[in-house]
């Protein structure tokens, strides 16, 4: 999501339970980091980068940076 991409509900790849998926999914749309749309039976999320960059200038460049040290 960080790159400006949708990302589906399940992406194949995590093993994650999907009860632990949905719940971080909620608390991230909750805190207003994330939206979603539907698209027929699909959730697609993104991030909300524009908002949270006009709240709190610099901050999303910063925590993705240091993640990608």
């Amino acid at each position: 999501m960080a790159d400006g991409g949708e990302s589906v509900c399940s992406p194949d790849g995590l093993d994650v339970p999907r009860s632990t998926l949905s719940n971080h999914w909620r608390i991230l749309r909750e805190a207003g980091i994330t939206q979603t749309r539907q698209a027929g039976k699909a959730r697609l999320m993104s991030l909300r980068r524009a908002d949270l960059d006009a709240r709190f200038p610099g901050l999303l460049a910063a925590v993705l940076a240091d993640d990608r040290r």
